[in-house]
């Protein structure tokens, strides 16, 4: 999709969309990486409590698995039997297999389960995740969405990727209000390499024709 777009784009306007869409490609990249220490985490912590020690080392051997798709097979097995201390750690690892196998409608559908019962920790990271599946499948709206209601309660340190993660999506969306929003965020928390970028984008977006008022014949 990324090369897509920029085949269809002038050469000098490269470099502002491409800013956003490596933040796509980053996103994608970033959320697998967080799921899978994020799973490693949850199941670290569940196992110190309740000393499911097989459940653990079960997990453990699956994560290791490296095609994605027999990882996904795998932790689905054992999400039937794990206990409910290990659930989220299992069903972490399971939504980033299928993200990774492209079955984004069967990750979102474990991401919703995971919403449930997750630990408060892992909440801007399971939202960030489902986010990622919904814009893979090309619902740029419902990613958006998903990202702005994990902005409400997400730590400070989740701002600068969310803003990111929104801007990415807002201008996937056609959404001109929430990427102008998304932009000025990015540039406030990031001035020092943002601010020029962000700027040119916002240029862009100045120069953009008014849609039409509705009534006009």
């Amino acid at each position: 999709m990324a090369d897509a777009l920029l085949e269809n784009v002038p050469e000098q306007l490269h470099p502002g969309l491409k800013w956003l869409l490596d933040n796509l490609r980053t996103v994608g990249l970033a959320v697998g990486a967080i799921l899978v220490v994020a799973a490693g985490v949850a199941v670290v912590q569940h196992v110190r409590a309740s000393s499911v020690a097989d459940a653990q080392a079960e997990l453990g051997h699956i994560l290791l698995t490296a095609d994605p798709a027999a990882r996904a097979a795998a932790l689905e097995k054992l999400e039937a039997d794990a206990p409910d201390s290990v659930l989220p750690g299992v069903r972490i690892g399971l939504a980033e297999a299928l993200t990774a196998a492209g079955d984004f409608a069967k990750a979102e559908a474990v991401l919703d389960k995971l919403t449930k019962d997750a630990p408060a920790t892992l909440a801007v990271p399971v939202a960030m995740a489902k986010a990622a599946a919904l814009s893979r499948r090309g619902d740029h709206a419902g990613a958006l969405a998903a990202i702005l209601a994990a902005k409400q309660t997400a730590p400070e340190a989740y701002a600068l990727p969310l803003a990111r993660q929104a801007a990415a999506e807002a201008m996937q969306a056609g959404d001109v209000a929430a990427q102008r929003a998304a932009l000025a965020e990015v540039k406030s928390l990031d001035p020092e390499h943002s601010s020029t970028f962000v700027d040119y984008l916002m240029h862009r977006l100045d120069q953009a024709p008014a849609a039409p008022a509705q009534g006009n014949s």
